[in-house]
């Protein structure tokens, strides 16, 4: 049983009735089955099902909904640097404040690891003209 099993039972145990048809079964299997993949990030995104019948042959329904094809998803999503990502120039986003922590040598150049109450030097840079600009925006 996987990550979504939880969710899969509630909806098995909610629905299931003694005697019921092979239709209303199978739609009992896939919603239990589309209830664990649609509440659980980590269960997969096809509904397969095996119906055993009562003579012992069974049916393999491979791909009986993919519900969470993402192929469509994947083709709209936009890449950082690839084709039809937008481009911004430098200095589109206005520093509004900069801090620069200045650390002791690391323990790797001989020296005991620092922490953050080690640091020996601190500059605080804000950039006026920035916060101006943008609040005048």
């Amino acid at each position: 049983m996987g990550s979504g099993s939880l969710a899969a039972m509630a909806i098995l145990e909610s629905g299931f009735k003694d005697d019921m048809e092979l239709e209303e079964a199978r739609d009992l299997v896939r919603d239990a089955i589309r209830a664990g993949i649609f509440n659980d990030l980590g269960s997969g995104g096809n509904v397969d099902l095996r119906i055993i019948h009562l003579d012992g042959s069974t049916d393999y329904l491979r791909n009986h909904e993919t519900n969470n094809e993402g192929s469509v998803l994947r083709a709209q999503v936009v890449r950082p640097g690839g084709p039809g990502a937008p481009v911004f120039a430098q200095g589109t986003t206005p520093v509004l404040a900069k801090t620069e922590y200045t650390v002791p040598a690391t323990a790797a150049e001989g020296a005991v690891a620092p922490s953050i109450f080690d640091l020996i030097e601190v500059t605080e840079t804000t950039f006026e003209a920035a916060a101006g600009a943008a609040a005048s925006k």
